[in-house]
């Protein structure tokens, strides 16, 4: 499992934001959850795929109920929003333990879960981060390891996977493209060297 360490390698210990666990638990978290939020936390800023800097409201470790399908409620533990995109947040659908995205624009809530455990979010959360903070690959080894990110994500949450536009397949997808249209437009300032 995702240790603290591996955060703050990656981000730094003073980039790293957690819950209090007995906040965390108060709000109905799971034990693992509460774990999760106190113990391992949540990078600021995680490049195109999280940040903890959010602008206006829900903010961060806010919580909203919610009104499920069955006629349940349930609280939303706001987590962040995907880069630099304010008009989108993560929450915790802290009775299911599973992490939802959520579009706040005026045409309406447009939600999707992506993950289906916390434990599973954090995890993206931390490998799509160390993969957009690493420098110095060349453009051969930027595409070689977003493959490589893809897949084992892939491996990691079948789930998040489901359908090939799900938030995370979109995402992923996107990076590829970007790192493979690196890779050929290398290969092209080198023909033309």
């Amino acid at each position: 499992m995702l240790t603290r360490d591996d955060l703050s390698d990656i981000f730094g210990e003073e980039n790293i934001i957690a819950l209090d666990f007995d906040d965390a638990v108060g709000l109905g978290c799971s034990e693992l959850d509460a774990l999760l939020l106190s113990h391992v936390g949540l990078p600021s800023d995680a490049g195109v795929a999280f940040t903890t800097e959010l602008d206006g409201e829900p903010g961060l470790f806010r919580v909203q109920m919610l009104d499920s399908p069955d006629g349940s409620t349930s609280a939303a533990l706001f987590l962040g929003a995907p880069g630099q995109d304010q008009t989108m947040r993560y929450f915790l659908d802290v009775k299911n333990s599973v992490v939802v995205v959520c579009s706040l624009d005026d045409a309406g809530p447009a939600i999707e879960v992506v993950n289906g455990t916390f434990s599973d979010f954090v995890d993206f959360v931390h490998r799509i981060g160390a993969f957009c903070h690493t420098d110095g690959r060349s453009a051969d080894e930027q595409a070689l390891a977003a493959e490589e990110l893809s897949r084992l994500l892939q491996e990691r949450d079948t789930f998040a996977f489901r359908k090939p536009d799900t938030w995370w397949s979109r995402l992923l997808s996107t990076l590829t493209e970007q790192s493979g249209a690196e890779r050929a437009r290398a290969e092209q300032e080198q023909q033309l060297a």
